[in-house]
């Protein structure tokens, strides 16, 4: 409303000349909302963040779920292989001959990736026990062959192929464990 000064003119109740408090109260109201508005903003996105988070756990739980189960299922026909009772009988004589052939052959295969796999770990432990032993000791110690800088770096599976370690892993172990023997007594 107006109010009539006596002396001047009539002001507002709101002009800052007349009332500087008022400016400040309004600052203060608008900096207020501001921050309401903030507020508001972000606890929104931290819920969307939260939701997130909880539907990617949700999401990564049914992944590691479906992955159990086909490894469930993976060993199962493994050790159905194994036992030698497959799925899918048949009647004849010669589909039996024939599914024990390709049964004996699958083992025969896995038989001869599980050896290079235990050949693997072995070179693998090897080279760990060597290092661990004469690494220190010393340092400048050859590399078995020319494929590799290092004796570390050294990898039957990685050398040329006229190489004397090309795919020979028994030879290799054998050099290896006779560098332990030699170099790990003195």
């Amino acid at each position: 409303g107006l109010i009539a000064d006596p002396v001047t003119r009539p002001c507002l109740i709101g002009d800052p000349l007349t009332n500087p408090g008022l400016d400040d109260l309004e600052n203060r109201k608008q900096q207020g909302r501001e921050f309401l508005t903030c507020r508001r903003v972000y606890s929104e996105l931290e819920r969307e963040s939260v939701r997130e988070t909880k539907r990617r756990g949700e999401r990564e739980k049914r992944v590691a779920e479906i992955k159990l189960e086909k490894e469930r299922e993976r060993m199962e026909v493994e050790k159905s292989m194994w036992n030698g009772s497959g799925e899918g009988r048949v009647g004849s004589r010669e589909g039996r001959v024939g599914r024990r052939e390709d049964n004996a052959a699958d083992t025969a295969e896995m038989e001869a990736e599980r050896k290079r796999r235990e050949m693997r770990r072995y070179l693998t432990a090897l080279q760990h026990l060597l290092k661990e032993r004469l690494f220190y000791r010393y340092p400048g110690l050859p590399s078995l062959c020319n494929c590799s800088r290092t004796m570390w770096e050294a990898n039957p599976d990685r050398c040329a192929n006229n190489c004397v370690f090309y795919k020979n892993h028994k030879g290799f172990a054998r050099a290896l464990e006779s560098l332990i023997h030699s170099y790990g007594k003195s």
